[in-house]
């Protein structure tokens, strides 16, 4: 497992660097990625964002760690948000325009908890979140009829 460094300067830079290092192909990464080897080029040029959602799996094609990449495009997509989740601690001013006072209030909570205080909090939250996703599928996947 690689580790992002500090050398790299873009998430574009590191798939395209990485991808070349393994002699892996725009196709490989996209076969395994489930997208076009179109979009990897244009995410390799930094045309466009890979997503963060694709992220876990990227990391794994290209032997890098998870965190790193993820903080590394967070940097790119919200560098406030980057800085506060390195730092650990939120500011009384700091604001996220996309989300709501009592979303906001909820963030500077969990972020003044210690790191060990808020990992299970963290856990249950994805926990929900796997439900919930799973919940969203079921109900928009059309449904056979059984025939009797």
């Amino acid at each position: 497992m690689v580790k992002v460094g500090a050398e790299t300067k873009s998430v574009a830079e590191l798939i395209r660097q990485r991808r070349e290092d393994l002699g892996l192909s725009q196709e490989d990464i996209a076969r395994q990625l489930m997208v076009t080897s179109d979009f990897v080029g244009l995410c390799e040029r930094g045309m466009r964002k890979i997503g963060l959602e694709r992220i876990p799996r990227l990391a794994e094609i290209l032997e890098v760690n998870a965190k790193d990449l993820a903080l590394m495009a967070l940097s790119e997509e919200a560098p406030e948000l980057a800085q506060v989740m390195l730092q650990g601690k939120v500011s009384k001013d700091f604001e996220l325009p996309d989300l709501s006072k009592s979303e906001q209030e909820g963030f500077r909570k969990l972020m003044a908890l210690d790191r060990s205080q808020r990992e299970p909090i963290l856990s249950t939250i994805d926990a929900l979140y796997d439900m919930a996703q799973a919940r969203s599928s079921d109900v928009s996947s059309p449904r056979k009829k059984v025939s009797r």
